[in-house]
């Protein structure tokens, strides 16, 4: 009767231990996803406090990548005087914002239009006009200037 009972006891302890290891793994791929809208919060209002600018989210994901012991959300916005101007803020999972691409996606897009804007004057045509510009700076320079700095 007492192997019977260890027997029982081990044949359900396998699948105790492996629905609990599907709950530790569901925390990280299911429940952060789900409360990505509080990511979105924190990326929207860390935008708006660090511009002084209204902002739109359009779209956010999260990942972890394996053996990674944190994951971070993915978050495209807008400002919503110019809805072209595609910013990137990445939020960690304690919902806080630490890195966000404005300045350089906002100085990129002013010196196209300018550059544009020369292009058309030299040639009479932007028609076959295409042209990106990456800006990227490092820390001291952003913190010396801020976005309404022109380029």
């Amino acid at each position: 009767m007492r192997i019977i009972k260890m027997v029982l006891l081990a044949l359900l302890a396998i699948p105790a231990f492996f629905i609990l290891i599907l709950t530790i793994a569901s925390f990280d791929y299911f429940y952060y996803p789900i409360i990505g809208f509080k990511a979105e919060n924190a990326a929207e209002a860390s935008l708006e406090e660090k511009y002084n600018e209204d902002f739109v989210i359009d779209e956010s994901t999260y990942s972890k990548p394996l053996g990674n012991d944190f994951g971070d959300y993915h978050i495209i916005a807008h400002p919503k005087k110019n809805p072209d101007l595609e910013v990137t803020v990445s939020v960690s999972e304690d919902m806080e914002p630490f890195y966000d691409t404005y300045l350089e996606m906002h100085w990129r897009d002013e010196l196209n239009t300018r550059f544009g804007l020369l292009y058309e004057e030299l040639y009479g045509t932007v028609e076959n006009y295409s042209y990106m510009v990456n800006v990227s700076f490092t820390d001291e320079i952003e913190v010396r200037y801020d976005h309404n700095d022109t380029y």
